[in-house]
């Protein structure tokens, strides 16, 4: 018997296959109905009598919001912010601003602490592409110097006043050398993740500094493109990797960026953002080298800028995000240089009655001014892994410690060491109330190390701020101290713990482990202090090395001491800025 027949209406009716395309006439598209696709007008919309409406992309363009078009959701572009006046770049150039813009665009997430941080991030001022995101656009505007001392916040840093619509704003000269791309892709993918303690994605090094440089279009950018690749050299030969040939690079672009900066500074149009930032990097250069004193004369140099923009009533950090990021690691590094200075320096000489830290006598009321005004912008602290208060509290304790080396000490003193330990609680509490102002230092990536890194930083600063504290005005000696010493360096112990199970390659701040390194007596605690001088020895900065110099010879001063004395190590002090005086070695704790 043969298979029943299957009445044709039982079988399942599949719809018809179609290629869907869409280069039709608009019009047919409209209609969505295939069309013939002649040109310049198809032969379907000529035979029903309609206007074809042709095959052009169709643009609108939205002045002000002026107009009654309503965004369908997608992305839109400023009417300023257009391809037109740019030059065509390079495809390397596009590929690295397209890669940086959607790191930005991910790097938005819920932290399983509750921290709620924004997928706003600050973006990369001469990116073109950041004009497809929605949001706020803070393209990048060199200053001219000529702001005016009215211009408010909300003025100076607004999105549409930074637009430039000139086309000379953006050359890109991107004929590099190979020597060059190398040592570029070292910087942005290397040397910027360590100038942070935790890869993040608001480091300015690795978004705003690499794309302002990339211009070239100015001395201030060529100063800084120069200046970047011979801070990448100088730690490529630090790691041993041709360390000849990387030397002779890095002295080549070093020299380079300095004749770039006079010619910047003598420039009638001398971009501040560019030439602190240049100068800045120079600084760092010379610290990874491992060369002792000669950055302080960059940052001596850079500090100078600034001042003069105070005597012109100007706030240079306002114009820009990466201006603002530029002065606050110009501050800070000063803040951590001056912790490791005392009056018998010869840094006493009489300063600018501009200079707004003046530690050595009490600040003016417009030299405050000037320090709250920096120390209140957004972000102030993060790229060290500290907070506005803890930065607060260390230059309140320098600039304390001068006054009574000084026998400047008056009645405000008690109301001084208050403030800092006042400075000192807000830090805490935030740790122990999840407060959002923490949002800040949370890195990109959302998981257990990340957010262990952010927490050893700042309770590992916060121990190491109280011990330089009651060292530098009270004289304690280490054994009174011990508690505050242990819990800093178990703090960097387990950041540096953490991070070789997570294999972030994140670089703990040097200040707070060496000021717990220092006073370090216990045999517990040598041991926890020797494991963090071996995994900070690990990132190729020369600079390290003279810091195991002067922990270990305090070590050996302390206990030279003790044996002559039959004391416990923990009674005696031992002054580690005196012991780097003797060394003749100057070192950035950064």
């Amino acid at each position: 018997m043969g298979k029943p027949r299957v009445p044709a209406r039982a079988l399942p009716k599949w719809p018809r296959q179609r290629n869907r395309t869409f280069t039709g006439c608009w019009t047919c598209r409209s209609r969505k109905v295939k069309c013939s696709e002649e040109k310049p007008v198809c032969s379907v919309c000529q035979r029903l009598g309609l206007a074809c409406g042709g095959y052009g992309p169709k643009l609108v363009w939205v002045e002000d919001d002026n107009l009654p078009y309503k965004s369908d959701g997608r992305r839109t572009m400023l009417c300023g912010s257009t391809w037109k006046p740019y030059e065509v770049l390079d495809s390397e150039l596009v590929d690295f601003l397209i890669d940086h813009c959607d790191e930005e665009a991910s790097s938005g997430y819920k932290s399983s602490r509750g921290f709620q941080v924004s997928s706003r991030t600050v973006p990369v001022e001469v990116n073109p592409f950041t004009v497809f995101r929605v949001g706020d656009i803070h393209t990048y505007r060199p200053s001219s110097g000529r702001q005016t001392p009215s211009s408010s916040p909300s003025q100076s840093r607004s999105p549409l006043l930074s637009l430039s619509p000139s086309p000379n704003n953006l050359i890109y000269d991107f004929d590099r050398s190979a020597a060059e791309k190398h040592l570029f892709h070292h910087y942005v993918n290397h040397v910027a993740l360590l100038m942070m303690p935790f890869e993040h994605s608001r480091n300015p090094w690795r978004l705003s500094y690499p794309a302002v440089a990339l211009h070239r279009s100015s001395p201030g950018q060529r100063a800084l493109y120069n200046a970047l690749l011979a801070h990448s050299a100088f730690h490529l030969s630090q790691l041993s990797v041709n360390k000849q040939p990387m030397s002779v690079l890095a002295v080549k672009h070093y020299n380079r960026t300095i004749r770039l900066l006079m010619e910047s500074i003598g420039h009638r149009d001398s971009h501040y953002a560019e030439t602190v930032a240049a100068i800045m990097t120079l600084l760092m250069a010379e610290t990874y080298s491992g060369q002792s004193r000669r950055w302080r004369h960059h940052l001596n140099g850079a500090w100078s800028l600034l001042q003069q923009t105070q005597t012109q009533g100007l706030k240079p950090w306002l114009e820009s995000d990466f201006a603002c990021f530029s002065t606050q690691s110009l501050y800070i590094i000063r803040v951590i240089d001056r912790t490791a200075t005392t009056v018998s320096d010869g840094l006493d000489e009489p300063l600018s009655s501009v200079d707004c830290e003046d530690i050595f006598n009490r600040p003016s009321t417009q030299e405050t001014s000037f320090s709250s005004a920096i120390r209140a912008t957004p972000g102030f602290g993060f790229t060290i892994g500290a907070t506005k208060s803890i930065i607060e509290a260390i230059s309140k304790i320098t600039l304390a410690a001068h006054q009574l080396q000084r026998q400047h000490a008056g009645v405000s003193l008690d109301v001084d060491l208050m403030s800092i330990l006042s400075n000192l609680r807000d830090t805490e509490r935030m740790l122990e109330t999840e407060s959002q102002d923490l949002d800040i230092l949370l890195p990109m990536k959302d998981g257990p190390v990340q957010q262990a890194h952010v927490y050893h930083q700042l309770k590992a600063f916060i121990h190491a701020a109280h011990i330089y504290l009651y060292r530098v005005i009270f004289d304690l000696p280490p054994r009174n101290l011990q508690w505050h010493i242990s819990q800093a360096l178990q703090h960097a112990s387990a950041f540096s713990g953490s991070d070789r199970l997570g294999k972030t390659n994140d670089n703990f701040s040097l200040w707070p482990a060496f000021i717990a390194a220092v006073e370090a007596y216990s045999d517990e605690d040598m041991l926890l202090a020797r494991s963090w001088l071996d995994y900070a020895l690990s990132f190729g900065l020369g600079s390290r090395l003279l810091i195991k110099k002067v922990v270990e010879e305090v070590w050996m001063r302390r206990k030279d001491v003790a044996t002559d004395l039959a004391a416990d190590p923990g009674v005696v002090s031992v002054d580690w800025r005196e012991v780097m005086r003797d060394l003749d070695v100057v070192v950035l704790l950064i």
